[in-house]
């Protein structure tokens, strides 16, 4: 008759057992107040690490701060010189800008000689040119008998893009005929423009006139 593996019932002990369970202490090889420990321990170690490196760099950055703020306080009064130099240094530059401007001829002479010279109609002399600083004069002679030939003179020349461009008015000054020789002398005035100096006249070839006499 093989044994029964079923047990035969309730433990019999020989007295009563009068143990609080909860109560008795633990008797793990590693206890769980020990692992709760040890974990609360390591957060607390992580924590204060990053905590360490934190403040570590916000006192380095202000170190830095203060650096900067001395170093610029130690520049500011080069900063200062600096910049009333470079005040000075513009208004020195404007007033050369200024007398540049004053000192510059509103003409030039060579270019403007060309362009009289290639607007001159035919029969038509120029024998002075006076040039101030705000007016020229031109006085010639015309061959012929014919006394509008000054004054178509004037109004070509008042009329060509390159005189307009420097003057604000071209007008025949004066005009008289010399009976004996067939001529007239003429005077003819550009009053030039004020303001800024005008740039150099760009001539411009116009067809010369074909009067003759009259």
């Amino acid at each position: 008759m093989k044994p029964s593996k079923k047990p035969a019932g309730p433990a019999l002990f020989w007295h009563p057992d009068f143990r609080v369970v909860a109560a008795l202490p633990d008797t793990k090889v590693i206890r769980t107040s020990f692992l709760v420990n040890f974990a609360a321990v390591a957060v607390l170690l992580v924590l204060g690490t990053l905590v360490y490196r934190q403040e570590n760099e916000i006192s380095s950055v202000r170190g830095q701060v203060v650096e900067w703020t001395r170093q610029a306080e130690s520049l500011r009064p080069r900063l200062t010189k600096a910049t009333q130099l470079q005040k000075e240094f513009s208004d020195g530059e404007a007033r050369v800008r200024q007398f540049q401007e004053f000192v510059k001829p509103k003409l030039v002479g060579s270019d403007f000689l060309m362009l009289i010279a290639e607007t001159l109609p035919r029969l038509t002399i120029i024998d002075v040119i006076d040039v101030s600083a705000e007016v020229v004069r031109l006085r010639g002679t015309v061959v012929g008998s014919s006394a509008s030939l000054a004054q178509t003179y004037a109004d070509q020349l008042a009329a060509h893009p390159a005189i307009v461009a420097i003057t604000d008015s071209v007008r025949l000054r004066s005009q008289n005929r010399d009976q004996a020789g067939n001529r007239f002398t003429f005077e003819i005035e550009l009053k030039l423009k004020r303001g800024a100096p005008a740039p150099a006249p760009k001539r411009v070839r116009t067809t010369q006139s074909k009067d003759t006499d009259e």
